[in-house]
């Protein structure tokens, strides 16, 4: 899965289009950590949760939380409103 279809699936009230894969890339590696990143990615493309902990050097209460922060952060309406395509304004 694409990350973009898995953000859209992990936002909750997402309320408009957002931006395209690359647009988006750019906005996770500016807001996110490396880890939550990885953890994002890993997830987006179906990897299994043992093989990134032991990629990532973290055990399970450690995901556990740099999951819930990514969630957080994800959800947030900051991150909202970077993530959203913004409409064209009119002449």
């Amino acid at each position: 899965m694409e990350i973009k279809n898995k953000l859209i699936e992990l936002i909750k009230n997402l309320n408009y289009e957002v931006k395209d894969s690359y647009e988006l890339e750019l906005i996770l590696k500016q807001k996110l950590t490396k880890k939550e990143l990885k953890i994002l990615r890993a997830i987006s493309f179906g990897e299994e949760l043992e093989d990134l902990k032991v990629k990532l050097n973290i055990d399970d209460n450690r995901l556990e939380e740099i999951n819930s922060k990514l969630l957080k952060k994800i959800n947030s309406e900051n991150f909202k409103q970077e993530i959203y395509k913004k409409p064209l304004k009119e002449l």
